[in-house]
Parts: C-alpha cells; sequence; structure tokens
C-alpha cells in the first residue's frame, strides 16, 4: 500500500494565494501558510504542492499584465484600439478561470 498525504485543505490554498509575494521567493509563502494551518490546527502542506499554487499564481499574473499592457498604452495616448475591447475580455476570462482555480 502506498501512503499519499491528504488533499490540501481549500483554506490553505486560497491562503497560498492571498499569502503570497511575488518579491518573496515561494519558500516564504510556504512557511506563511505553515503557520496559518496551525492555526486552523490542520496539518502543514507539503511544500511541493504550495509551490505548485505559488508559481501558477504567479504565471497567471504575468498573463493579465502581458495581456493588459497594450491596452493600457494606448488609453494613455487617447486612443482605443479595436482589439482592445477583445484583449479586456480575454483578460476577464483569464482572470475568472484563475479564481475558479484557486477556489478565491
Amino acid at each position: 500500500m502506498t501512503a499519499t498525504s491528504p488533499r490540501l485543505d481549500p483554506r490553505l490554498a486560497a491562503a497560498t494565494v492571498s499569502l503570497d509575494d511575488p518579491r518573496l521567493p515561494a519558500a516564504e509563502t510556504w512557511r506563511r501558510v505553515c503557520v496559518f494551518a496551525e492555526g486552523l490546527e490542520l496539518a502543514r502542506p507539503g511544500y511541493d504542492t504550495i509551490r505548485r499554487i505559488v508559481m501558477a499564481h504567479r504565471r497567471g499574473g504575468e498573463e493579465l499584465r502581458g495581456l493588459l499592457k497594450p491596452v493600457v498604452a494606448d488609453l494613455f495616448r487617447g486612443r482605443l484600439s479595436p482589439w482592445a475591447l477583445d484583449r479586456m475580455i480575454e483578460a476577464q476570462s483569464a482572470a475568472r478561470s484563475r479564481r475558479e482555480a484557486t477556489g478565491r
């Protein structure tokens, strides 16, 4: 029989996103989540589990910035290109998917 770790409590997944600071390493987010888990009297999550959530969260933020950067640049120049609305809808959809994936 193979031992497996329990599923990550949804509160810890949400806390991972909330406690993450992109300026700091993922290990610091893991330490913060471990403190949070202890406060809830839950088992400490594995580092790899938290690291995967952190990396996905950070990639999602980069994706949204990449989608919206040209739109914002055009708006500052006082123009709105025809594709800007499509980009904003795409960014909104990506943000929604990201929230659903993290349970927030």
